[in-house]
């Protein structure tokens, strides 16, 4: 398999991977990635707290014992419905036991799904599920464009926004920023204040949105020392959201 696009991901996920036996999403957008990472889990196992059907390990604890991922692998599930294996951070140290896992079993009997921050083409985990004929990779790069127009307009609408003017969409696809979740909060945000109208306007979203694409660390010392909570309780989740750790938080706070 080669990486998917997005037409080939949507398909692959209606139709719950069925010729597949794992997918890796990596990629700069943390939000999206988890968020395809998530969706995708939900699609083949829906209770993700079932002990049975969903298995979540961690990236070492694969390279330290590879036989945690081998034995959930291949051992049949108790349950009639299909099981999952989640790794998040996943590295090149365990790609060569998938490789071996995959040739020495023509059938699995769980879909692994692993996350990856950006993974350079020459990386072994990459490479694997981009080639084996029964993996597949889907890289999550930064909204922007059309794909984030079709976010925006398809988030509203399943919202009852029917009337969106073109000048709003531009508006709101130049005010918000490069990561997924970050989007879908704003847009959370954005519906909530519109609740029980059909239409939204240019001043509807100027009144709402922040500008995120802008958002950065020096803006987070300002709003605490003004005193300013609103603004603040707008950046902190952002910020978070973005990856930035508490203790650099608290840090540039303290510096300021």
């Amino acid at each position: 398999m080669a990486k998917f696009k997005l037409s080939d991901f949507n398909n692959a996920l209606k139709n719950k991977f069925t010729n597949l036996s794992g997918i890796l999403f990596y990629g700069p957008d943390r939000g999206q990635v988890l968020e395809n990472f998530n969706a995708t889990s939900d699609a083949i196992a829906p209770d993700s707290e079932d002990g049975f059907s969903v298995f979540e390990f961690k990236a070492e604890d694969i390279k330290v014992d590879p036989s945690k991922l081998i034995d959930e692998a291949t051992t049949i599930s108790f349950l009639s419905s299909r099981k999952v294996i989640k790794i998040k951070d996943a590295t090149n140290d365990i790609a060569d036991t998938l490789k071996d896992l995959l040739k020495t079993n023509e059938k699995l009997e769980a879909f692994i799904i692993m996350s990856a921050d950006e993974l350079p083409p020459s990386s072994k985990l990459r490479i694997l599920f981009e080639t084996n004929p029964r993996l597949a990779s889907y890289p999550s790069y930064v909204d922007d464009g059309e794909n984030l127009s079709n976010l925006i307009r398809q988030t509203l609408v399943k919202n009852g926004i029917k009337k969106i003017p073109d000048e709003v969409l531009l508006y709101l696809r130049d005010n918000f920023g490069e990561n997924r979740a970050t989007t879908r909060m704003e847009l959370e945000k954005l519906c909530l204040y519109l609740y029980g109208k059909d239409s939204i306007t240019i001043d509807d979203a100027m009144n709402c949105v922040m500008d995120s694409s802008v958002l950065n660390m020096g803006d987070l010392p300002l709003a605490v020392a003004e005193g300013n909570n609103k603004k603040l309780s707008s950046i902190l989740p952002r910020l978070l959201n973005e990856g930035v750790y508490p203790v650099q938080l608290i840090r540039t706070v303290l510096y300021h």
